[in-house]
């Protein structure tokens, strides 16, 4: 609607809308005041911007009103004043009917009312999901922890081999419902949002052979063989390495389990890199069963399997390989199967790792440059892997498949004058074994005898003596690892000796054995203090401690426990998280205002084992955490690195 207003107030033009709304012709119209048209209430609440536009300011606003055919209108009023030379002469009226959008408007708040509604109620609902996870985690693994702990003290002491076989049967049954549990509470914590990836240095050799050294018992005791093919350009990386860990676990724990015979191999490869930041790809390439493609598609979904005889014949939730792809995909990667049935399969993720040290030349040793190496094995992906690594650290590497195949190079080596400085022999091949291959290889009319290193997936405890007795200079469990093979060569090949400051670190399966050696050694006596409310976990904790020579007092909640330490000198203490009275959090809390972090250790010990947990711990001032159910290995490594400072 327009019109058309003088200083006067008096009408000078409407155009038909205008006439129409207010049931009046151009006639009626012309000439009359906006009082008489409009009405005293109307005129009065548009007064001000009236006054306004005469003073030659346009205005704008929004105006309810009922025009005379009784509809209910919402308007945009705008006066656009008229300027001449003697000053404003009067004013346009617009009116623009905008109750339509005044409808949509209202419907829009009461939408965002309803969603506001539902996200308050979804948080809500993930609040307690929240809590019902922790509290159901917690419930679950205090028990758990009775079952393990007991079952491992009982091992320890058992004298018949009737009762040892029935002990490994519930500490195996043991372990595997604490990984169905976990995989359930994993799915879980994804499903609410509640994962949280940790941003930490780590190196990635070293998450490979860990994990590897989870799954080797297995892999040996079905006769395959694992190998480990690592990207050497990577070093130092930046992301959650217990994560990581975790999906690989999953990939290789399928591969073992669906694997009757051949290799299964873990390899990375970088795929994109920047200065900072390096996308891997991570495979596990099995031989097994494979699957078929009409399954393809059912995997990487929770609570699925390939098919349902798979879980009758294998066992397993499904879960696995679901966390699998969430975790991948919060690491800014994805997760996926290329398969063949019968043949095998590659089970591959991606993640993106912050890149902290780029040193592939880190592995090279100088003098070695220039000698020659002979891979000796029967399985062509263990040949490809070990002579890479052999070439990353400086030597000339070829391989062959046999003990025969092995004496026919060195015979023709020995025509051409030539030599091979370094073989690495593999323990069980067709025909000639390890120990053949190398004692034919000493009869024969050598100009320079190699230096021999033996290569075997068997733990048998005479290997050892054996080999050295052959000729082996050492001997090396697969899967070999760049920084075990590096140890080894800078000790028994290289012909300068190792720089005093060099030092060669390499995980050792062994180590856990020897913590608790050490401890039982060198630590017995030591004052502990262990801070639990449950009966059941005081005394699995504490046969587990005085197993190797602790001395150890016993809190019952963490007032007990700041009293305790303010009377007695401890060299660590074990902290519960949640008991009556008061909790672990607000113990430590107190206790770090007497002694500090490096003054005091304080290693929780908690049955509360999500990620916010443990940085509730951390925040409060303690210096470690091991959630349970305990393992007896991991506590006593951590004890004794504790009261090794």
């Amino acid at each position: 609607m327009i019109a058309y207003w003088n200083r006067d107030l008096t009408n000078e033009f409407a155009n038909h809308a205008f006439e129409y709304s207010y049931g009046l012709s151009a006639q009626a119209l012309c000439g009359r005041h906006l009082r008489d048209v409009i009405g005293d209430t109307a005129f009065a609440i548009s007064q001000q911007h009236i006054e306004a536009a005469l003073r030659g300011e346009r205005q704008i606003f929004e105006r309810e009103l009922l025009d005379i055919h009784g509809g209910h209108l919402w308007t945009q009023v705008q006066y656009i004043p008229e300027v001449d030379a003697d000053g404003v002469s009067g004013y346009f009226a617009l009116v623009t009917d905008i109750t339509s959008l005044k409808h949509k408007e209202a419907q829009i708040e009461v939408l965002n009312a309803e969603l506001k509604l539902r996200a308050q109620e979804a948080e809500s609902s993930n609040r307690a999901k929240s809590d019902f996870l922790a509290n159901m985690s917690h419930e679950i693994r205090t028990p758990m922890n009775a079952i393990v702990g007991l079952t491992h003290v009982l091992r320890r002491g058992a004298t018949t081999p009737d009762v040892c076989d029935k002990l490994g049967k519930i500490a195996s049954a043991a372990d595997h419902l604490l990984g169905v549990i976990n995989d359930i509470l994993d799915i879980s914590k994804i499903e609410a949002n509640k994962v949280v990836l940790e941003k930490a240095d780590f190196e990635l050799d070293a998450v490979l052979s860990r994990v590897c050294s989870m799954v080797i018992q297995r892999v040996r005791e079905k006769g395959l063989e694992l190998v480990i093919d690592s990207e050497q350009s990577l070093c130092m990386v930046n992301g959650d390495a217990t994560r990581l860990a975790q999906c690989l676990l999953n990939y290789l724990g399928n591969a073992v389990k669906f694997t009757e015979q051949g290799t299964i191999t873990l390899r990375t490869k970088v795929l994109e890199e920047t200065e900072n930041d390096v996308l891997v790809r991570f495979e596990v390439i099995d031989t097994g069963i494979g699957i078929s493609p009409v399954n393809l598609t059912r995997l990487f979904q929770s609570f699925e399997q390939a098919d349902n005889s798979t879980t009758r014949r294998y066992g397993g939730t499904g879960l696995g390989l679901a966390i699998t792809r969430r975790l991948a995909q919060l690491m800014g990667g994805d997760a996926g199967v290329s398969c063949t049935p019968d043949v095998g399969s590659t089970f591959w993720m991606t993640a993106h790792l912050g890149r902290q040290k780029k040193d592939a030349g880190r592995f090279l040793i100088p003098e070695l440059q220039g000698m020659h190496a002979l891979v000796i094995d029967d399985s062509p992906v263990t040949r490809l892997v070990q002579t890479q690594l052999l070439r990353t650290m400086g030597l000339a590497g070829e391989s062959v498949e046999s003990g025969i195949a092995a004496l026919e190079v060195f015979s023709k080596y020995g025509q051409e004058e030539k030599t091979i400085d370094l073989v690495l022999v593999d323990l069980l091949m067709p025909g000639l074994d390890g120990f053949e291959t190398l004692r034919k290889l000493q009869n024969q009319s050598l100009r320079h005898q190699p230096v021999a290193i033996l290569v075997t997936s068997s733990v048998e405890p005479n290997i050892l003596e054996d080999a050295r007795k052959a000729g082996f200079v050492d001997v090396l469990l697969k899967p070999i690892s760049a920084a075990i093979l590096y140890a080894s060569l800078r000790k028994h090949l290289s012909p300068v000796l190792m720089n005093a400051d060099t030092v060669v670190v390499v995980e050792n399966n062994a180590d856990d054995i020897r913590s608790e050696e050490i401890l039982r050694r060198d630590f017995r006596g030591s004052r502990l203090l262990l801070v639990e409310d449950e009966p059941i976990n005081q005394e699995v904790a504490l046969m587990m401690l005085e197993e190797v020579g602790c001395n150890v007092d016993i809190a019952s909640n963490g007032l007990e426990a700041v009293d305790m330490v303010a009377r007695n000198d401890y060299r660590l203490i074990l902290m519960d998280m949640q008991m009556p009275v008061m909790g672990g959090i607000e113990a430590t809390k107190r206790i770090r205002l007497q002694y500090q972090v490096d003054e005091l250790p304080i290693l929780a010990m908690t049955a509360n084992a999500f990620n916010e947990d443990r940085a509730a711990c951390m925040n409060a001032g303690m210096n470690d955490f091991i959630p349970k159910p305990v393992d007896p290995d991991h506590l006593y490594k951590k004890i004794l690195y504790f009261l090794s400072k």
